[in-house]
């Protein structure tokens, strides 16, 4: 087809160019005078002699093509103006739409009408720009729609295509590692706010009650370090604010600080600390895996308290004034005595054991009596969350509040754990839920990478007057802020603050006050910071986190923004003293076989081998230090990534890609071909489904989506678990676990496992035992469906990770394994094999607090008090003690100036012979580097200890050369 230069189109007139792209558009001359004989009765919908129907053939296909040719002007006005999100959303542009793709009130296709009443609609579209080696393409389609009085279907339509080629040049952007104190997460309180960076708690803002929790008497203008009383020397796991005071989980135990009118820090007494003290009772002994405090302001009417998840169990302390502890109370008669559950939950007005100031178990976890007409009796907490006056909490993926009705129950009124009203439904139902939210009159779920809220601001632009306790869908359809986002959790304090959700890296809020800046859209001004990974609503305030550093915005009058003054800030300010001075910083990471790959800023970037393409940078090149992964239309909204054998995979906005090697299908793109750039997975029982983990096996892929685990890929061991030993180039839905919320999954050698209602789950080859199966045989042969690994009731398995033919998990905080051990990669001091049975790893790693686990070829590596630990073979220097003797216990990696002495682990990935760890936002990596592994611009055989890096991450950026484009 002859090509005609962009320079000097006869397609690009100046009839055809748009007044501006925020205006709206303007179809060209030659439609609208089309349009102006119709309308004059001109032409008609009648069918003439074949000559004349050719003429008018002729003429509408020249119509079609002048508004394909629109359509491809709009689009290049799109591109000059830096705006192509209408690709990354994976919609179309019209007539109708912006550059997102997303339609504009006023707007519409140009329709005209005869004088019988007969149409004819002139229009466009414009699909997502694609990429070949001549360049990058617009491909506009114009169409011609003629329809009989009275008819939607069209009795003649006529199309033409116009395509514009913009040739393209490849540059390196750069992107230095991080410098600073990387940043994980904020909380926003009453008027004054914690984060924990680099594993450590700094705190600011009002300090009248002790609530920054540091030996700062006065207010704090700025964040500062929080290394002292019961946490000195600990690393912080996670961490909640409330009105008045805080806590956090440090190596594996709950501690708080601030007020305690009413037994809030759960320390057996009252009286208020500025330091952090260990939260006694029933969990001075136990590794806690989430901790949560009440957010009321009430002074005068005392309502704060906590609550936490152990093992299985949820527990509460502090104010019961509003049934927020979830404790039953009896109806009784004197002398007699107490015959059953009152209708009423337990208050502190004059009732029997009101306040706790220990923690107590919420009734339904203990033997008291009537404790099984608890709706949550022995059910698996996952999540709580505390608002002002009521908890949340996830149960197997269904939700159920406590206290205050405003959260659990319709009409302000407050209803116990006994109470059936308290499960969420509406919106809700037949969905796994996950993240609650949960504030003073508002609470918040979300299911299937949507936000379900309730209460007095649900997220639909109204206000109620009468709260309903029925969740329903925050707006998400085309023309709202939520479109396209895959919404991953939130925050929320009470009244006065937002409602803030965080997803595809960005962060977006609601509710009051108006005078902040904080309305659905903060976007708009979070994306300009970096990838959004953490968000908090406070009072009158809100913050986020993005690429490693603090930002917040809104009320300041108590040094609540961190920037060291009392200016309100209607623009997001960064907290001064934390977050990074430059680069980028690291939030997740994977090992392979011989490569790795990281989420950095939102983007995914891969190194090491790279024989299949599994380093994504469209070559098969291997790289000795981080390029970016291609071909992906939202690179910079990544949260997962996972390197396998040879592919690697990354979520990307509730979407999964795989690249690299397809011999078994485990890219899950319907063909076995390889790809060195990141591909859909597509098709199967996953397809439509939101993708939130992901996990890359020797040949095989595992995912959760819509909290279900699906498979793909090799087969032949029964690793999908779909009861065949039949490979799958698409995903398949393991069977097993039907009912459970799965939220863990790992993909091994030739067998995968997942954790769902705090259980283990394993399928696939159990040739060392590595399934953990109690029924005969414990070791050998296959299992070709999810079974439960053999463990006890009270068991809560919170992580877990696949070897090559071992498993290692967190049980109850701790660190266990089993299956193949013939090196030692157990950790039980020996190299006794074919261990079945999911047994703690020895001293020093036992005993401890275990933040993380990961599993390699035969070597696995914990994060636990802080320190990183690693046991099994040893050949390359993988273990990371400076030598290459195996290890069958568990030995501490050896510090360095980059790693362990002041940056502090805070994710571990060990692969086939090597280990790399994200410390302070930096990536650092041990063992084989012949081949790139280690990342740091060189090749050398191996490093028995920590490397820090100095080398950049590389993206490959695709520049539009538009002087040069050619229309066909």
């Amino acid at each position: 087809m002859e090509s005609t230069r962009m320079n000097m189109p006869r397609v690009f007139e100046s009839h055809d160019q748009l007044p501006s792209r925020r205006a709206g558009f303007v179809l060209p001359a030659l439609i609208m005078l089309s349009l102006v004989l119709m309308s004059a009765g001109l032409v008609t919908l009648q069918y003439v002699s074949s000559t004349t129907s050719s003429i008018q053939s002729n003429h509408y296909i020249a119509v079609a093509k002048s508004a394909a040719n629109a359509g491809a002007n709009l689009a290049i006005s799109c591109i000059r103006s830096g705006d192509t999100s209408w690709t990354q959303n994976s919609v179309p542009l019209t007539p109708k739409t912006g550059c997102n793709g997303v339609d504009v009130a006023a707007r519409s296709s140009t329709v005209s009408t005869s004088a019988d009443g007969s149409t004819v609609q002139t229009t466009f579209s414009v699909a997502p720009l694609s990429e070949t080696p001549q360049g990058t393409v617009v491909t506009a389609t114009g169409t011609v729609e003629f329809r009989y009085a009275g008819s939607s279907t069209a009795s003649k339509s006529y199309s033409a295509t116009s395509k514009v080629v913009i040739p393209t040049t490849s540059t390196n952007d750069v992107r230095p590692i991080a410098q600073g104190v990387a940043v994980t997460k904020v909380k926003a309180g009453g008027n004054f706010s914690c984060a924990i960076a680099n594993q450590q708690l700094y705190c600011w803002g009002i300090n009248d009650q002790g609530q920054n929790g540091t030996a700062v008497s006065s207010n704090v203008t700025t964040p500062t370090l929080s290394n002292a009383g019961a946490i000195t020397g600990k690393r912080i796991q996670d961490l909640d604010l409330g009105f008045y005071n805080g806590c956090a989980i440090a190596d594996g135990r709950a501690y708080c600080w601030g007020r305690n009118a009413i037994g809030q820090l759960g320390t057996g007494g009252t009286g208020g600390v500025s330091l952090p003290v260990a939260v006694g009772g029933s969990l001075a002994s136990q590794n806690v895996q989430k901790i949560t405090v009440g957010t009321s302001a009430d002074a005068s009417n005392p309502s704060q308290y906590a609550c936490a998840i152990a093992q299985t169990k949820a527990y509460c302390w502090g104010a019961n004034n509003y049934a927020q502890l979830g404790q039953a109370s009896y109806d009784c008669i004197p002398i007699i005595g107490c015959f059953q559950l009152s209708t009423k939950p337990l208050f502190t007005s004059g009732v029997y054991d009101a306040t706790k100031v220990s923690p107590t178990e919420v009734f339904g976890y203990s033997n008291r009596q009537f404790e099984s007409q608890s709706q949550i009796y022995n059910r698996n907490p996952s999540d709580l969350e505390a608002g002002a006056y009521g908890v949340c909490g996830v149960f197997n993926g269904r939700g159920f509040c406590w206290g205050n009705r405003f959260v659990s129950l319709p009409l302000n009124d407050a209803g116990g754990t006994n109470d059936s009203s308290g499960w969420k439904n509406g919106s809700l139902s037949g969905k796994f839920a996950s993240s609650p939210i949960t504030g003073e009159s508002t609470a918040c779920m979300v299911a299937e990478g949507r936000a379900h809220c309730w209460g007095a601001r649900p997220g639909d632009g109204t206000n109620p007057l009468l709260p309903d306790g029925t969740p329903q869908l925050v707006p998400n359809t085309a023309g709202n802020p939520l479109y396209g986002v895959s919404v991953l959790g939130g925050d929320t304090t009470d009244d006065q603050g937002p409602i803030c959700l965080v997803g595809a890296g960005n962060s977006y809020c609601w509710g009051a006050p108006t005078d902040t800046g904080l309305s659905v859209g903060l976007d708009s001004d979070a994306s300009a910071q970096g990838a959004v990974t953490s968000t908090a609503g406070g009072r009158d305030y809100g913050c986020f986190v993005a690429n490693g550093s603090a930002y917040c915005i809104g009320d300041n009058s108590s040094y609540a923004l961190g920037d060291g003054t009392t200016t309100t800030r209607t623009s997001p300010v960064k907290t001064l003293n934390i977050g990074l001075t430059s680069g980028e910083a690291a939030t997740d990471i994977s090992t392979g076989d011989n490569h790795s790959c990281a989420v950095i800023n939102g983007y995914i970037y891969c190194w090491g081998r790279n024989s299949s393409g599994q380093v994504g940078d469209s070559t098969n090149v291997n790289r000795s230090q981080p390029y970016g992964v291609q071909g992906i239309t939202e690179p910079t909204r990544a949260t997962a990534v996972a390197a396998g054998g040879s592919h690697s995979c990354g979520v990307i906005n509730g979407s999964a890609y795989c690249w690299g090697s397809n011999s078994a299908g485990q890219l899950g793109n319907g063909s076995n071909l390889d790809t060195n750039s990141a591909a859909l997975v597509s098709g199967g029982t996953m397809a439509g489904k939101d993708v939130t983990a992901i996990s890359a096996g020797s040949s095989h892929t595992c995912a959760i989506a819509n909290g279900e685990a699906y498979c793909w890929g090799d087969n032949s061991a029964g690793q999908l678990g779909n009861n065949t030993t039949t490979q799958s180039n698409v995903p398949v839905k393991v069977q097993g676990m039907s009912g459970l919320a799965v939220t863990s999954i790992t993909a091994g050698g030739n067998f995968s496992c997942a954790i769902a209602d705090q259980r283990a789950y394993c399928w696939g080859s159990n040739t060392y035992g590595q399934i953990g199966r109690a029924a005969s045989p414990q070791v050998g042969g296959q299992q070709l469906t999810a079974t439960a690994v053999d463990a006890l009731s009270t068991s809560a398995f919170t992580e877990i990770s696949a070897g090559k033919d071992f498993t290692c998990a967190i049980v109850n905080g701790y660190a266990h394994c089993w299956g193949n051990n013939t090196e030692g990669q157990l950790g039980r001091s020996s190299t006794a094999s074919n261990q079945w049975q999911a047994l703690r790893v020895a001293s020093p790693v036992d005993g401890k607090g275990t933040a993380h686990i990961t599993t390699g070829t035969a070597h696995a590596c914990s994060i636990t008090n802080g320190l990183a630990y690693c046991w099994g073979r040893n050949t390359s220097g993988q273990i990371g003690d400076s030598s290459t003797t195996q290890r069958n216990t568990a030995v501490t990696v050896t510090a360095s100036a980059s790693y362990l002495g002041s940056n502090y682990p805070f994710k571990i990935s060990a692969g086939g012979n090597n280990t790399c760890s994200i410390a302070n936002g930096k990536i650092i990596c041990w063992g084989a580097g012949s081949e790139g592994q280690l990342g740091t611009g060189t090749t050398p055989s191996l490093s028995n200890a920590p490397v820090g890096w100095s080398a950049d991450y590389i993206r490959s950026r695709r520049v539009l050369d538009l002087s040069r484009m050619v229309a066909y």
